[in-house]
């Protein structure tokens, strides 16, 4: 049983998704965590399981898996004892990664609030049940930062197949979304599309590797020209690995209109995130981030953020 009084809280922040190497298992990929918008909850004790009001569901079975994994239906219901209250969370599906960031921060609150010793893999895969397709939210989570992935393992407590990098801290993302959403494409909208993908050529893989490591070296050498380039590259090849489902290297017209905005205006470091349709541009400082917002179209939103350097925040109280 947790100690009385113990509340534990966690907070984390999003993930911007460059883009895939390939449509089929080892995908491996390119993204950065940024500090908004962020997830944020909070675990207290309680005489039973309580999900609190946001993404019952989701946290329910996180929390049956985990108690499954570690106290062998020691709790009634198969449920532990607590409260969990997400004080603030990204809205789904618009390419931020919002289902990994509310899963793991569920899964490492509840490890931490029962003092389980559990491994940052066993997080992961046994109780968040994350990184099938993408494993860079799932990595940023512990570590902040930018992170480039073969897709090839399964042990994310080691870095033989992933890598980190350090954005320059004066970097920016403008995050600007459509006014209206593209059709989600998520759960078994999304198991179906990448079933439905052909496969990748050798040749194609490799050009996106090989991009992938130039945005990492770039930014690793804080070389903001290099960056940009390889970035927008790279983000409409891999795109195009999804045109059957996407009708081009974006999803759909309004993200597609968006691009096309953006470029105009100047930018050069822009993309899709995921499956959009939160489009990102990068610059090199925060003027040059609101000079640029303030030529949008003013039927689209915006926020200004930046890369997240640190890992996902963990404090107990009590």
């Amino acid at each position: 049983m947790a100690e009385p009084g113990l509340a534990v809280s966690v907070r984390t922040g999003s993930r911007l998704h460059f883009g895939l190497f390939s449509t089929q298992s080892p995908f491996g990929g390119v993204g950065v965590m940024i500090d908004q918008p962020q997830t944020t909850l909070r675990i207290t004790a309680a005489t039973t399981f309580d999900a609190g009001t946001v993404d019952r569901q989701r946290l329910t079975e996180i929390a049956s898996r985990f108690s499954q994994s570690y106290f062998n239906g020691r709790f009634a219901g198969n449920l532990p004892p607590c409260k969990i209250e997400v004080l603030a969370s990204a809205d789904p599906h618009f390419g931020l990664g919002s289902g990994t960031q509310l899963a793991l921060a569920t899964a490492a609150g509840l490890a931490n609030f029962f003092a389980t010793q559990a491994s940052r893999s066993d997080l992961i895969h046994r109780i968040a049940q994350r990184g099938k397709r993408s494993a860079v939210g799932s990595i940023g989570f512990f570590t902040g930062g930018m992170i480039i992935e073969d897709g090839s393992g399964e042990d994310y407590d080691c870095g033989s197949w992933w890598q980190r990098a350090e954005l320059p801290g004066q970097w920016r993302f403008l995050l600007i979304r459509p006014p209206t959403n593209t059709i989600s494409i998520s759960g078994d909208v999304e198991r179906h599309a990448f079933a439905s993908l052909p496969a990748v050529g050798d040749s194609t893989r490799e050009k996106l590797r090989q991009l992938g490591e130039a945005i990492f070296g770039s930014a690793a050498a804080s070389d903001f020209k290099r960056f940009a380039e390889n970035v927008t590259r790279f983000n409409r090849l891999s795109g195009a690995l999804f045109e059957a489902h996407q009708g081009g290297c974006y999803n759909g017209p309004a993200v597609t209109e968006l691009i096309d905005h953006v470029a105009s205006l100047g930018a050069i470091a822009y993309g899709q995130s995921s499956w959009g349709p939160t489009v990102f541009v990068a610059t090199e400082s925060q003027s040059h981030a609101e000079q640029l917002a303030s030529q949008l179209n003013t039927k689209y939103s915006f926020t200004i953020t930046q890369a997240k350097l640190t890992a996902a925040l963990i404090s107990k109280s009590g």
